[in-house]
């Protein structure tokens, strides 16, 4: 059974395969058949300060939802007749049902099991390695054509100039987008990572690990740009983070001389 990323926790999901896999940034699966007009999405909730598996057993009871398993470490509802619920220790896990019949879908999310969760403690920025599940985000949103900052200054301008009418292409070209301006910082001395901070977990870019951890996310850099319409800003951004990084580290070998 392969192991995926859903936000900050492994999962352990045998999903056919009639479904074509993409990943959110912020670590969410979304699962979509063409062929049998199926599509599903599978994300993670950290929860703090209490039992997650709690609140979901509250939850179907509120509902009247009969519990699927309800064991101490795991539990797993319909709490509507498209949305199934699961709780662990500490994550609630949330599958949305968004076309497709309910019954098969009942019966691939009996696979769930969680794995574990990567962050351990509740530090302010914790960052791990990725996982080969999000080798399918990047293969859907990486660009052969996006290798430089002129052409990302290129293709972003055409995007502005002219955005696609339908939201889904539009977020797919602000992903691509994102990616290719990760990848140039990855060219500058960061690393592809999945982080969790004071925003959430998501994708990103790391610097300096285990000495400042420099973290960036693209998705979250573009979405701003993306909001002013500002172009032409890649060759500086690139130019600012180098400069920066190059900075943090004289400083610190400094300090250590």
């Amino acid at each position: 059974m392969p192991r995926i990323a859903i936000g900050d926790l492994s999962v352990d999901v045998e999903v056919p395969e009639r479904f074509r896999c993409d990943f959110s940034t912020s670590g969410s699966l979304l699962a979509e058949s063409e062929a049998t007009d199926e599509s599903f999405e599978l994300s993670a909730i950290t929860v703090q300060g209490g039992s997650a598996v709690d609140i979901v057993r509250a939850r179907a009871a509120e509902s009247g939802a009969t519990l699927l398993e309800n064991r101490d470490d795991f539990v797993s509802c319909f709490s509507a007749p498209a949305e199934w619920l699961a709780g662990t220790a500490e994550h609630v896990l949330v599958a949305t049902v968004n076309a497709g019949p309910l019954a098969d879908f009942a019966q691939l999310l009996s696979s769930v099991a969680p794995a574990h969760d990567p962050f351990g403690d509740g530090a302010p920025l914790a960052i791990v390695d990725l996982r080969p599940s999000h080798d399918t985000y990047f293969a859907h949103h990486r660009s052969a054509a996006l290798t430089t900052a002129e052409q990302l200054d290129a293709y972003w301008t055409a995007l502005v100039s002219r955005p696609p009418a339908d939201d889904d292409a539009l977020e797919d070209s602000l992903r691509t987008a994102a990616v290719a301006f990760g990848d140039l910082l990855c060219a500058r001395g960061f690393t592809w990572a999945f982080g969790r901070d004071g925003f959430g977990t998501s994708l990103g870019v790391v610097a300096l690990r285990g000495m400042a951890d420099v973290w960036v996310v693209p998705d979250d850099f573009i979405g701003k740009r993306w909001e002013r319409r500002e172009l032409h800003f890649v060759s500086e951004a690139l130019a600012s983070s180098s400069a920066r990084l190059e900075k943090m580290r004289s400083d610190w070998k400094r300090s250590l001389s």
